[in-house]
């Protein structure tokens, strides 16, 4: 399974733990009705219901006595802070990080002794789980290796062509709608950008199957040369060179959903088209795998 390993830049304590696993419960949209209850969610899958509680229970018990003070001291002071909470897996040493904070931390030091501390950690979940992060990143970009960044992972960024459709993989159990969509244009402009997924059903072996809804989003300005558009779909936001753009943005027939772009567990295409002159552009795709 899991086991849950540091805030931010502190190590939780080994010794002695008991923490939460259970998976962040489903937020229902039920209605009572005269023939019995309407759920509006359908046949799709609920969202999940944050903020959700996690606890982790362990014994601070450092190898020089009086490190316990330092060790103690800081998670008294992290109390109140949001952060990334890791978690590893046991099987592959996988690590996910969510983001966090630390609400409460209580502390007792029982009378029979006074060798070690017994102290309970009271974290608020606010994200879902991330796994791998499909992004282009490199050794001097500032990231940790263990903080959920793995070698060789795939990184979405193809030359735009005549056909264009990118087939992503979510390695997670969840769908995913955090999606950064990049285009970055060379020595012509392009306009009226569409990108557009199709709804597919997954399924898990011994589980029902989940529908995944289509998208059809469009954004009608033009993208000057050497210019770049983000579509950043977790944040709803649409910029261009930087700038606010999302006047030109729209959901376009076909659309399901609230969300801009679902990407499903498993295998994804997505279709992008574009009116210019497409030599020397580029489009990203950036998300996390998502995990229950």
């Amino acid at each position: 399974m899991y086991t849950i390993e540091r805030f931010g830049n502190i190590t939780l304590s080994p010794f002695n733990n008991d923490f939460t696993l259970s998976p962040v419960p489903a937020r229902l949209a039920l209605a009572s009705t005269i023939g019995g209850v309407f759920d509006n969610d359908g046949d799709g899958r609920s969202k999940q219901s944050f903020p959700f509680p996690l606890s982790y229970d362990c014994v601070v018990s450092e190898d020089t006595y009086a490190n316990n003070r330092d060790k103690l001291d800081a998670l008294r002071a992290a109390v109140g802070l949001r952060a990334k909470l890791y978690r590893r897996a046991a099987d592959d040493s996988d690590v996910h990080w969510c983001v966090a904070r630390l609400a409460e931390m209580p502390h007792t030091w029982p009378y029979g002794q006074r060798g070690y501390f017994e102290i309970g950690l009271r974290f608020l979940q606010l994200t879902q789980w991330n796994g791998d992060d499909h992004a282009g990143w490199r050794f001097d970009d500032g990231y940790d290796f263990d903080a959920a960044l793995a070698f060789d992972t795939n990184d979405y960024s193809v030359l735009m062509t005549t056909a264009m459709s990118q087939v992503v993989t979510n390695g997670g159990t969840l769908p995913t709608t955090d999606v950064i969509l990049t285009i970055t244009t060379a020595d012509y402009p392009l306009t009226n950008i569409v990108f557009s997924t199709s709804g597919i059903s997954t399924e898990f072996t011994g589980f029902l199957p989940t529908y995944i809804p289509g998208s059809h989003i469009q954004w009608i300005g033009t993208i000057p040369a050497n210019g770049e558009l983000q579509i950043d779909c977790g944040a709803m936001s649409v910029t261009l060179n930087g700038e606010n753009a999302y006047n030109e943005f729209s959901l376009i027939s076909g659309h399901i959903g609230d969300d801009w772009i679902t990407l499903a567990p498993g295998n994804n295409t997505i279709i992008l088209t574009a009116v210019g002159t497409l030599t020397g552009a580029m489009w990203t795709i950036n998300f996390k795998d998502a995990w229950a």
